[in-house]
């Protein structure tokens, strides 16, 4: 990995290497220049030195035992586990060639010129050890062979293939090259490991599901799928990215998914295809020499840098010739007419010499012919080979191993340094992972970051301080200026892909002390148009000093929620209404009065002001605020969104809202809630302000919640007790077929609303074709006896439209429940409701043990219903029953996408039997059991949950 401030495995001979031959000059004969103290494997880990199998066979006359056969154990690259090692018996006076073919043959493999036997020879080298291919025509006695060889079984040239005859071949050589990934054979950014070991997970699981993404490290590590020197944020952050990752590569068969790896590979990785051998220049300094398909590329000692590439075809420098000595390789370039030297061992020179030789041969024949480079038993070499038109011609052009690709890269690369290097004065939280999700989301997807946000992150003022000040490092970082050996284009892949234009860090844990780093990002983000700094308390003092970079932007939305911003703050942020493309400013929860309304709505009147969206809820603005917006929005008709709620009204101040509406100035939106109380619109108030409505086309959302609309919302009757006026249908008259008002977003939560007014609203939906979302919840629709009127049945089966309902703490009991349940089977439209708070049981039940109790209509309820994406029944005293029969019919459900039913009485008991359901389901993805009595026992709670991901499909499972 180039990601820098991670950790990283430490290769000691290359170390010992870059120490001992810093400033060598002295002449080291061939045959001592490769010793050192300690060997790696191609992981770069130490390696006990084996008897070294020698590079030519030994001088031993055969006896009368030599041709027994003797069991010989093979190494298989790439695989785990016992699966690793295979053992063949063969006598010495067997042919190497049928030793491969027999190995095939026991892995399943059809016999294939593309696999090679090797022996590893450890001559002590900057590499470790070195493979001596082993001539195919030879017999095991002629290539010097014992059962104390360690033997690999292997490709030895790295070519994509036109057609794969065989899956099983295919998958022997993904499995090859994933293993040069995860051992750092080939060093690949963060990014590009992260994209591969995707397609790795579709080869070996299949599309993604929730039980396949809690098995990723059930028998094997995370140095498995990636790289040892990723990022080090633990299983938990890797199994949520890796599974991301592994989503989008859906649908891809094992095949295709192999194929696309090795074309990512191919296409994206510095050392694509190369095989390394330990190289010296003429001052006995150490370099590795990688031979590939398109040619001879000489680089660093820590394989970080290409210094030089020797292509076949293209290039600065083309190959034309080479030739092996007694010391090393003769190189000739096509611009030369000198050889170059680059010494090296015997074995590793016939080694490259071979391969050079072998990678030419199997060039397109016409390429040959146009290089015309003399090859030695030119006709035997590719007589061994497959013909050239087997295989893919070379990548034209090869990616450099820069460090970086993009300032995403940078930006997270410097964050994790910083935050691993901190010490303990540091009053920084460690790593904020959502602000890591953001840049691996544009890392993962090849995006740029647009979307900034951090809120609700937990960040305190020194994580924040460290964000702003790396971003704007990051914005300013110029990979031009990086120090490099060779020059070559580092802006030719670079992506500038840090282009923030929002940023929300709302809610976190930030003081007065961010106003300054948050000022110096705004300053340097010049594409910000989005900006939500809610909960920074400015304090009436600070405001103007974020006004004065956010003049300098395109600025589009602001929110400065909760900022504690008084008419002195308010008055400075009035500035920005002067640009012309300002069209959503919230300050809501703040302390601003009518003093700066009357400026604000001297903005409105002007004509670059492009104010559409106004969130003045919870300040000190009273009725005299209100009635100069109401005027001004009569002359500008702007804004379309308002939203006033929580403001201290007089007692019927509320009626001015009606007005506001009789003028049809525009408003679509309009939230008049009553959280705190200051609102109070009572239902007289609410009659008249929904008369308006009746009559108007433009408005498309209220919200009336928490306001006492049903306290004095109720039938007037003469003194014979004749129904006179029903004043609750003639507050929801606007709802009715013939009115004009379009309205499709309805809140009445907690308005003390009765079964009457249920009544009279169902009666007024019936026809309706508009409303799209209802939020009636904290209200006491049931009837006295917890039941639910016929015309709710009525509604559920017959709307076409409605598509969100929140029915949540109604008094709805059993009885009541189950009709409910049986007319959401039966309608067409709703795509999430919610019903919390409502019993699902009766009190006097005995939950959990008690005689069986049918519960088929939940059965039916959610094996039929085709349209709901989303259920939250918590808190409805749900029992193991009821969790049973709502399981059975999510197991013949291909639509539910997530259920939430936490705070019921289901017991461990209960989720255990739902997994025989559950496990049937295959597009569940969130599901939500958080319940005390799962969790009372630690070891039961674990059993459960581990069962549950063992036994379902499901992504996400909180108990």
């Amino acid at each position: 990995s180039f990601d820098r401030g991670v950790r990283r495995p430490q290769h000691a001979p290359a170390a010992q290497a870059r120490a001992g031959y810093a400033g060598a000059r002295l002449r080291v004969p061939p045959a001592q220049q490769f010793r050192g103290t300690a060997a790696t494997t191609a992981r770069g880990h130490p390696t006990p030195c084996p008897t070294p199998c020698m590079t030519s066979p030994p001088a031993a006359a055969p006896d009368r035992f030599s041709d027994r056969p003797q069991l010989f154990t093979i190494r298989l690259t790439g695989v785990l586990g016992e699966a690793s090692r295979l053992r063949v018996e063969a006598a010495l006076s067997e042919t190497v060639q049928g030793v491969c073919e027999r190995i095939c043959l026991q892995m399943g493999m059809r016999p294939t010129r593309l696999l090679y036997l090797a022996v590893l020879v450890n001559e002590h080298s900057l590499l470790g050890m070195t493979e001596r291919f082993l001539d195919k025509s030879k017999t095991l006695r002629e290539e010097g062979l014992n059962t104390k060889c360690i033997l690999i079984f292997k490709f030895k040239h790295y070519k994509k293939l036109v057609n794969w005859l065989d899956t099983n071949i295919q998958d022997r050589y993904f499995q090859q090259l994933h293993h040069n990934v995860v051992s750092e054979y080939y060093l690949n950014p963060e990014k590009l490991a992260v994209g591969l070991a995707g397609y790795e997970l579709q080869a070996v699981f299949g599309d993604a599901t929730g039980r396949k993404r809690y098995g990723y490290f059930d028998e094997v590590g995370l140095d498995a799928y990636l790289p040892t020197s990723v990022t080090p944020l633990g299983y938990e952050y890797w199994q949520e990215r890796l599974f991301k990752t592994h989503k989008k590569r859906k649908n891809l068969p094992p095949m295709k998914a192999r194929e696309k790896y090795i074309d990512l590979l191919r296409e994206r990785c510095p050392h694509w295809g190369m095989t390394f051998f330990d190289i010296r220049d003429k001052e006995n300094r150490p370099f590795i020499a990688g031979v590939a398909e398109d040619g001879l590329h000489i680089l660093t000692a820590d394989k970080r840098v290409i210094i030089q590439s020797l292509k076949f075809v293209g290039g600065h420098h083309q190959l034309a010739g080479w030739e092996k000595s007694a010391t090393g390789i003769f190189v000739k370039k096509r611009d030369s007419k000198l050889m170059t030297l680059y010494a090296s061992s015997k074995l590793q020179t016939e080694e490259m010499y071979n391969l050079l030789n072998e990678y030419y041969l199997m060039l397109p024949r016409d390429v040959q012919e146009g290089l015309d480079i003399d090859i030695s038993d030119r006709d035997k070499i590719a007589a061994r080979l497959l013909p050239p038109e087997t295989f893919h011609p070379p990548a034209v052009e090869r990616t450099a191993p820069v460090e970086f690709e993009s300032r995403a890269e940078y930006l997270k690369a410097l964050y994790l340094e910083h935050v691993f290097s901190a010490d303990d004065n540091d009053e920084s939280q460690g790593p904020i992972i959502k602000f890591l999700n953001q840049l691996d989301e544009c890392l993962d997807t090849d995006t740029a970051v647009e979307v900034m946000d951090i809120s609700g992150a937990g960040m305190n003022d020194s994580d924040w301080a460290l964000i702003a000040d790396l971003i704007i490092r990051s914005l300013e970082y110029d990979p031009a200026t990086e120090p490099a050996i060779t020059p070559y284009d580092r802006m030719r892949n670079w992506k500038d892909n840090l282009l923030i234009t929002k940023l929300d860090i709302a809610d976190n844990n930030l003081t007065p002390a961010s106003v300054a780093p948050t000022r110096d990002l705004l300053s340097h983000c010049v594409n910000l148009a989005d900006i939500n700094l809610s909960g920074i308390p400015l304090d009436n003092r600070h405001e103007s000093e974020l006004v004065e970079p956010m003049l300098k932007l395109n600025l589009q939305s602001l929110a400065m929620n909760r900022c504690s911003i008084g008419d002195n703050g308010a008055r400075a942020l009035l500035e920005l209404l002067g640009n012309g493309n300002l069209h959503t400013v919230h300050l809501n929860y703040n302390r601003i009065t009518a003093n700066v309304v009357a400026e604000l709505v001297e903005c409105l009147d002007r004509p670059y002001c492009a104010l559409n969206n106004l969130g003045l809820a919870s300040n000190r603005i009273q009725l005299r605020g209100l009635e100069i917006i109401i005027k001004v929005m009569d002359r500008a008709r702007r804004p379309e969104t308002l939203n006033f709620a929580d403001n201290p009204l007089q007692v019927r101040g509320g009626q001015r809202f009606g007005q506001l509406l009789e003028q049809q100035c525009g408003l679509t939106d309009l939230d008049i809630s009553n959280t705190t109380g200051a609102m109070n619109i009572t239902g007289d108030v609410a009659l008249y302000i929904t008369r308006q409505m009746l009559n108007n086309p433009e408005i498309d959302r209220v919200n009336f919640s928490d306001n006492p609309i049903g306290q004095n919302l109720h039938q007037l009757t003469d003194p014979e007790g004749q129904v006179t006026r029903d004043l609750p249908l003639e507050f929801f008259t606007f709802l009715e077929r013939e009115a004009i008002c379009n309205i499709t977003v309805l809140e009445l939560n907690r308005c003390q609303l009765t079964a009457d007014h249920g009544a009279a609203l169902v009666t007024a939906l019936l026809d309706n074709f508009k409303l799209r979302k209802l939020e009636v919840s904290g209200n006491r629709l049931s009837l006295s006896d917890g039941g639910v009127s016929q015309g709710w049945i009525d509604l559920l089966e017959t709307t076409s439209t409605l598509e969100h309902l929140d029915i949540s703490r109604n008094g709805y009991l059993k009885q009541g429940v189950t009709v409910l349940m049986s007319a959401i089977a039966r309608n067409r439209s709703l795509t999430s409701i919610i019903m919390d708070g409502n019993r699902a049981t009766d009190l006097q039940e005995r939950p959990n043990g008690g005689p069986t109790v049918s519960y088929g209509e939940y059965v039916y309820a959610f094996s039929t219903n085709r349209h709901l994406r989303d259920v939250r029944m918590a808190d409805m005293g749900i029992t193991d029953e009821v969790w049973d029969s709502i399981c059975e019919g999510l197991a013949e459900n291909r639509f539910m996408r997530k259920f939430s039913a936490p705070d019921n009485l289901i017991t461990t008991r209960g989720v255990l039997d739902s997994t025989k359901h559950l496990s049937l389901n295959t597009t569940l993805e969130d599901l939500e059991l958080t319940c005390k009595s799962v969790q009372e026992n630690e070891d039961e709670y674990m059993r459960a949950y581990k069962f549950f991901i063992d036994n379902t499909n499901i992504e996400t499972i909180l108990l």
